[in-house]
């Protein structure tokens, strides 16, 4: 602070001197001194600025462009843009602006306040638990304009951010699905899909996801599948949904039950299959070499 404040003081000594020499030196007043200093230091700054425009016109051979070649040339291309299709120059046409998606978006910041979310580009389909968005950014921006800032977004649609998911596409780094719940996502269980669902779906089903769909894997041939994760993150409710899908599509099939949480595939043990006179229970405790 010291030394910003004894540059400053050097700098009005300076202008002050500056100042008193022109007037001393001109016989004027002080208004007319600072008037006649500042409009002689903008008189010079415009014409630095013509100076530096006119050499770098010349430098790169670009004749200035009169007011009536310009005036033509704006009319030239004003009947070229009305000429009808099929011409050198079509028509052209500014799409429409979504305006949720555009408005939302714009206020929580993943896009700029003179881009927009084009009509065109955004398709809007109720699904069974909530409304899917499917559109593309504005070139110059991914999906990770809109994933940085899904908790402002989720607030511009009146829900939390539990009631909003994303998801990228593998296609196209502009493109964004986000589905919007009516509802927390497994706010309460789906039913229990019917023989003629798990028949009809390409591979092994593994319940539902968040939308009420049923999903799963394509096949288990020659595959091994391992469900790990944290407590009370769903595992034993898997394999439980796994376990049911299966019994329900193909009523009898080898069952070997192995869940380290106490009671958690209980209601699977009556089916499991029986090795050497003895059921393959629900473990729950630790293991020993016996």
């Amino acid at each position: 602070m010291y030394a910003q404040t004894a540059g400053a003081i050097g700098v009005l000594a300076t202008a002050f001197g500056v100042l008193a020499a022109i007037k001393d030196k001109l016989g004027l007043t002080w208004p007319a001194t600072v008037l006649l200093t500042a409009g002689a230091l903008i008189a010079s700054g415009y014409g630095a600025w013509k100076a530096k425009t006119a050499a770098k016109r010349l430098w790169a051979h670009e004749p200035k462009a009169s007011k009536a070649q310009t005036a033509a040339g704006t009319q030239a291309v004003a009947q070229a843009v009305t000429l009808p299709a099929g011409s050198t120059l079509p028509p052209v046409e500014t799409a429409p602006a979504h305006p949720e998606l555009t408005a939302a978006l714009r206020t929580a910041g993943a896009i700029g306040k003179d881009e927009v979310i084009r009509a065109d580009e955004a398709t809007v389909s109720d699904v069974q638990t909530g409304a899917l968005y499917d559109f593309l950014v504005p070139e110059g921006r991914t999906y990770e304009d809109v994933e940085k800032r899904l908790g402002t977004v989720a607030g511009m649609f009146q829900v939390t951010r539990l009631h909003l998911t994303m998801e990228r596409s593998r296609d196209n780094e502009r493109r964004v699905k986000l589905l919007k719940l009516h509802e927390p996502p497994f706010t309460r269980p789906f039913p229990a899909p019917t023989r003629q669902e798990i028949e009809a779906f390409a591979g092994v089903p593994l319940g539902h996801d968040v939308t009420g769909q049923l999903v799963g894997v394509p096949t288990f041939d020659k595959a091994s599948l391992l469900v790990a994760g944290m407590t009370q993150m769903g595992k034993t409710t898997l394999i439980n949904g796994l376990i049911t899908c299966l019994l329900i599509a193909y009523g009898e099939f080898d069952l070997y039950l192995l869940d380290g949480k106490f009671c958690g595939l209980t209601r699977f043990e009556p089916i499991a299959t029986a090795t050497s006179h003895r059921m393959i229970r629900p473990f729950s405790g630790t293991w020993s070499k016996s």
